[in-house]
């Protein structure tokens, strides 16, 4: 997942309603996830997908970035 470019918005809501922890945090991982996605996954409860947003953070809508700032968990800090 964290390097395919070929998923489609449908196929992305799929795995996320899916909720399969390594599905999502390797999709975390994959820096053409669309916008709406990583804001969506920046709330999630498990903190290793949170995190793995963060590997591409430099590319990360303003919004996640928002929502991470104040997560408990240091790993997706600034």
């Amino acid at each position: 997942m964290a390097s395919r470019l070929d998923l489609t918005e449908d196929m992305l809501a799929e795995i996320i309603a899916i909720d399969d922890h390594w599905l999502l945090h390797s999709l975390a991982l994959n820096d053409r996830l669309p916008d709406r996605f990583r804001i969506r996954l920046a709330t999630h409860r498990d903190k290793a997908v949170r995190s793995a947003l963060v590997v591409h953070a430099a590319t990360a809508p303003r919004r996640m970035l928002e929502q991470l700032i104040d997560d408990p968990d240091p790993r997706t800090g600034p």
